[in-house]
């Protein structure tokens, strides 16, 4: 992958997210959703609110400056401590109107099933759904923690439309390999940002975008997660100073022919 200068403005583009003000997700019904971000295992799960919408977050990736880093908050931390298991992690987003998508991280291996019909519409309604469940904790904080019997939990598989994000991935033909780990923790094994794309009245097969086009990932480590654009290897900082120094000289070889 090439990186080289364009990773070097990435750099000054940083972009720190501690704590954002309480709010509720927007949970995309009426188009343009929140990010949000999920923790889980089988006992319970914590979600967060980006603060950040669809729109917003897809021109940001587009310009290759990405560079959002949230820290874990004493709610993780607490979470985090209690839940030693099997965790998997994702970050989400809806927009259920007009050109209606699902954003979710994904492995990079991960492929979408083509599938019949308004299957996208109907995964889109059902994060809907799961994130007015989410918002029954988040109008005091932009963080919670739910156990299985919440409606926010996270991994819920009842059928309905009161689901969780496995039943959601299924009917767009994601996978459970497709959902982030621990290990899942560097931009080189980090996952990529994906998009199931539709449309108001359902379409014959599932389009599937990848944001950035994968050179823009999110990884989570340490309590701390990151949606950045590549960083800049060290040779490419080396090439960049070589080439720099290298045209100092120049300038200061006709400076002293002219003398």
């Amino acid at each position: 992958m090439n990186f080289k200068l364009k990773m070097i403005a990435a750099a000054a583009a940083m972009v720190v997210a501690g704590g954002a003000s309480a709010a509720p997700i927007n949970n995309g019904a009426n188009g343009n959703g929140d990010l949000f971000f999920n923790i889980w295992d089988r006992t319970g799960s914590y979600t967060r609110n980006l603060g950040i919408d669809l729109n917003s977050f897809e021109t940001l990736v587009a310009t290759g400056k990405t560079n959002l880093v949230f820290g874990a908050d004493t709610l993780l931390t607490s979470f985090l401590g209690t839940h030693t298991g099997a965790l998997n992690w994702n970050v989400l987003a809806t927009d259920k109107q007009g050109a209606v998508r699902v954003l979710e991280t994904a492995q990079a291996a991960a492929k979408l099933t083509n599938k019949d019909s308004n299957i996208v519409v109907t995964a889109a309604g059902q994060t809907t759904a799961l994130v007015t469940g989410i918002n029954s904790k988040l109008a005091a904080s932009n963080s919670a923690i739910y156990g299985t019997a919440d409606t926010g939990y996270i991994n819920r598989a009842t059928s309905g439309s009161n689901v969780g994000i496995s039943v959601i991935n299924n009917n767009i033909g994601w996978t459970t390999a497709a959902l982030g780990t621990l290990n899942n923790n560097s931009f080189a094994n980090g996952l990529l940002l994906k998009e199931a794309l539709g449309n108001a009245t359902g379409i014959t097969a599932i389009q599937i975008a990848t944001l950035g086009g994968g050179d823009t990932r999110a990884w989570f480590k340490d309590g701390t997660l990151t949606i950045a654009a590549a960083v800049p290897e060290p040779e490419s900082y080396a090439m960049l100073l070589a080439g720099l120094g290298m045209l100092g000289f120049m300038a200061r070889r006709r400076l002293s022919n002219r003398a």
